[in-house]
């Protein structure tokens, strides 16, 4: 299938990277740093290096799109889909590189484009596309709502996929009336509008396994092939692997700090060591934090957020800090200035009051 399709692949790779010629392009024109990721608020709160946004980006999603094609193709039962129904695979990520670097590149250059409309109505109209497909998509083990219970029963799937077409093109035609709403009652609902996409069938599914169950309908697995059982075993170690390594990211990781005769030394996992002579260091405050500081480079978790950041009281500065802290030590020296603190606002204070000691 791949062969057959080797020109919609080429075709569909060149339009994910085609922002990387665009951002070529406009290379001089982009700030060295780009705003990329948006708050519920609509408000900024992330940023990366503009060779990042340009090249990395892109070449994500076109790994992503690259997988997904080879896990579809390799499944045996795609044979006989539906050609349209196959043509999303090939063409969603596309739209979507296409969409959301477009967005980065208009907001580095403050195009004066209505973001908060623009997201809802393109949600909007990819729910309705896939709606309008869903109902013919046959049964196989790679694209619809593979649950238990449509894929041990053709019965099954056809009618939960005919359930899911209907409402998610109800839900993309209110997707695109949410474009009109503030932005925090949008947000929240094109959530809500997302997860009743993704729950409802899987209920009806199983509402209507329970009713043929007291038919005394089987329910039956298709035969997997050798292969088919290497591709679910792959995919299943791959998914439990990224989730773990994601975890891991997320919710461990220290900073430490060692203050010697000459300077604070701060060692910090996932992120580069620090070391600040005293003789360096213009003032030290210990203060809550008032406004959420924005990444522009260097590594944020659930627990830790370290490297370049910026906010409305503290301006542009580089952090050491856990997140679940919200008292910080601030040390200034010339311009520069450095944000750190301990996992509680006890060991802050003593960590301030150390400080304050070595640098009398």
């Amino acid at each position: 299938m791949l062969k057959n399709n080797k020109w919609k692949i080429i075709l569909s790779s060149i339009l994910i990277l085609l922002p990387i010629l665009a951002g070529l392009l406009l290379w001089d024109q982009l700030p060295e740093t780009m705003i990329t990721h948006f708050g519920a608020d609509g408000n900024p709160d992330g940023a990366m290096k503009k060779a990042m946004a340009v090249f990395v980006l892109p070449v994500i999603l076109l790994a992503v799109h690259l997988l997904c094609l080879v896990f579809t193709t390799l499944d045996k039962s795609q044979k006989n889909q539906n050609k349209k129904a196959l043509g999303i695979v090939f063409w969603i990520i596309p739209v979507i590189s296409l969409f959301v670097n477009g967005m980065l590149y208009a907001v580095a250059l403050e195009k004066p484009w209505n973001f908060s409309i623009l997201l809802p109505l393109l949600m909007g109209i990819v729910f309705l596309i896939i709606g309008n497909y869903m109902p013919k998509i046959t049964q196989n083990r790679t694209l619809g709502i593979k649950i238990y219970w449509t894929l041990h029963n053709e019965e099954n799937w056809n009618k939960t996929h005919r359930f899911a077409g209907k409402l998610w093109v109800v839900c993309g035609i209110v997707m695109l009336f949410c474009a009109f709403l503030p932005m925090m009652w949008m947000f929240g609902a094109t959530m809500a509008l997302l997860l009743a996409g993704v729950i409802l069938p899987m209920v009806y599914s199983y509402r209507l396994y329970t009713a043929h169950r007291k038919a005394g309908i089987s329910y039956e697995a298709p035969e997997k092939s050798k292969k088919d059982k290497i591709i679910a075993t792959v995919s299943a170690i791959a998914i439990a692997l990224i989730l773990i390594f994601v975890a891991f990211l997320m919710f461990t990781g220290d900073i430490s700090y060692t203050l010697n005769d000459s300077a604070l030394a701060i060692t910090a996992d996932f992120s580069e060591d620090l070391r600040v002579p005293f003789d360096t260091i213009d003032s030290i405050s210990y203060q809550q934090e008032k406004s959420m500081a924005m990444r522009i480079y260097g590594f944020y978790s659930a627990r830790l957020s370290t490297g370049t950041f910026e906010s409305d009281d503290l301006g542009r500065h580089s952090r050491y800090t856990y997140i679940g802290c919200d008292a910080v030590i601030v040390l200034t020296s010339g311009a520069e200035t450095l944000v750190i603190n301990c996992e509680t606002p006890e060991q802050t204070q003593a960590l301030y009051q150390s400080l304050l000691e070595k640098t009398k």
